[in-house]
């Protein structure tokens, strides 16, 4: 039950129980007695999930995402609900900074690694390696062969640390 009393926000009665629904000067709150820092607040103890569903989707199915906080995780994340997919979540546990957008890129927080199938394929910047600077003889001496192979192997070690190549 919705009730309006003059000059004061819509608030439920009697069965509504603790749902709450104002409007008032500062925005629309629903489920909170009142959140005057914020213009639209939705609360629940459980699973607070909004919708957005276009029932005239050019498929001719329409389509419903949702976004929302999970209730037992308190993961925040997107849900293609018509196609059953999560493409986005957010963990709780998530650190400041963790990326970063912005008008430049895409930046991973100080310390973070990219990750695709749970294998780390960008990682902390690595030491410079310095260029080879040799003359090679013919035919070549067992030393030279030998800093070419270091230098490869140098390169190999710094694209698995990056995660390019497979360990």
């Amino acid at each position: 039950v919705l009730e309006y009393v003059s000059g004061q926000p819509f608030q439920g009665r009697d069965s509504a129980g603790n749902v709450q629904f104002y409007v008032t000067n500062n925005g629309l709150h629903v489920g909170t007695a009142n959140n005057p820092g914020v213009k639209f607040f939705v609360s629940d103890d459980a699973e607070v999930v909004l919708g957005f569903q276009n029932t005239a989707a050019r498929s001719g199915s329409g389509q419903l995402w949702q976004y929302g906080v999970a209730g037992a995780s308190g993961n925040f994340y997107l849900n293609n609900s018509t196609d059953s997919r999560f493409p986005f979540k957010v963990q709780a546990a998530a650190t400041d900074d963790t990326l970063v957008l912005n008008g430049t890129g895409a930046n991973l927080g100080s310390g973070k690694n990219l990750q695709v199938n749970g294998t780390q394929v960008v990682g902390a910047q690595q030491l410079a390696i310095a260029d080879l600077n040799q003359t090679i003889s013919d035919p070549p001496t067992q030393a030279e062969v030998q800093a070419i192979s270091d230098k490869v192997d140098a390169i190999l070690a710094m694209l698995r640390a990056h995660g390019l190549i497979a360990t």
